[in-house]
Protein backbone atom coordinates (compact mmCIF):
# COMPACT_ATOMS: atom_id res chain seq x y z
CA UNK A 1 0.00 0.00 0.00
CA UNK A 2 1.28 3.49 -0.55
CA UNK A 3 1.72 5.76 2.30
CA UNK A 4 -1.59 7.75 1.78
CA UNK A 5 -3.59 4.85 2.01
CA UNK A 6 -1.39 3.34 5.02
CA UNK A 7 -1.79 6.80 6.85
CA UNK A 8 -5.58 6.22 6.03
CA UNK A 9 -6.20 3.14 7.51
CA UNK A 10 -4.61 4.16 10.86
CA UNK A 11 -6.62 7.34 11.26
CA UNK A 12 -9.92 5.67 10.84
CA UNK A 13 -8.90 3.12 12.87
CA UNK A 14 -7.58 5.18 15.84
CA UNK A 15 -11.33 7.29 15.10
CA UNK A 16 -13.03 3.56 15.45
CA UNK A 17 -11.46 3.53 18.49
CA UNK A 18 -11.60 6.49 20.06
CA UNK A 19 -15.23 6.11 19.49
CA UNK A 20 -15.65 2.74 20.65
CA UNK A 21 -14.12 3.37 23.70
CA UNK A 22 -15.81 7.36 24.36
CA UNK A 23 -18.68 7.23 22.68
CA UNK A 24 -19.86 9.75 20.25
CA UNK A 25 -19.17 12.80 22.71
CA UNK A 26 -16.42 15.00 21.17
CA UNK A 27 -14.94 15.92 24.99
CA UNK A 28 -14.62 11.98 25.25
CA UNK A 29 -12.97 11.83 21.89
CA UNK A 30 -10.48 14.08 22.65
CA UNK A 31 -9.50 12.41 26.15
CA UNK A 32 -8.87 9.54 24.79
CA UNK A 33 -6.79 10.29 22.08
CA UNK A 34 -4.70 12.82 24.05
CA UNK A 35 -4.43 9.69 26.76
CA UNK A 36 -2.68 8.09 24.08
CA UNK A 37 1.30 7.80 24.79
CA UNK A 38 0.42 8.80 28.66
CA UNK A 39 -2.92 6.87 30.64
CA UNK A 40 -3.28 4.89 27.95
CA UNK A 41 -0.45 2.89 25.78
CA UNK A 42 0.34 4.58 22.21
CA UNK A 43 -1.13 3.74 19.52
CA UNK A 44 1.33 0.32 17.21
CA UNK A 45 -0.16 1.14 13.73
CA UNK A 46 0.82 0.12 10.34
CA UNK A 47 2.68 3.41 9.81
CA UNK A 48 4.38 3.36 13.26
CA UNK A 49 3.86 3.79 16.79
CA UNK A 50 1.68 6.92 17.55
CA UNK A 51 1.31 9.16 20.42
CA UNK A 52 0.47 12.82 20.56
CA UNK A 53 2.49 13.60 23.23
CA UNK A 54 3.68 17.56 24.13
CA UNK A 55 7.27 16.44 23.62
CA UNK A 56 6.98 14.82 20.24
CA UNK A 57 9.55 12.28 21.47
CA UNK A 58 7.36 9.21 20.26
CA UNK A 59 7.96 9.87 16.37
CA UNK A 60 11.09 11.32 15.12
CA UNK A 61 10.26 14.07 12.68
CA UNK A 62 12.34 14.50 9.28
CA UNK A 63 12.10 17.33 7.38
CA UNK A 64 12.44 16.72 3.36
CA UNK A 65 13.92 19.47 0.94
CA UNK A 66 12.34 18.71 -2.63
CA UNK A 67 14.62 20.28 -5.16
CA UNK A 68 14.62 19.39 -8.74
CA UNK A 69 12.12 15.99 -8.31
CA UNK A 70 14.47 15.01 -5.72
CA UNK A 71 14.45 14.40 -2.43
CA UNK A 72 17.06 15.61 0.44
CA UNK A 73 16.75 14.54 3.86
CA UNK A 74 17.87 17.73 5.99
CA UNK A 75 19.56 17.50 9.52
Amino acid sequence: PSHREVQAYDSLKLAVMALDAAGVNRAKVMEYLEALGTSKPAYQGVSGTFAPSKNLDARPAHILKVSQGAYQLLD
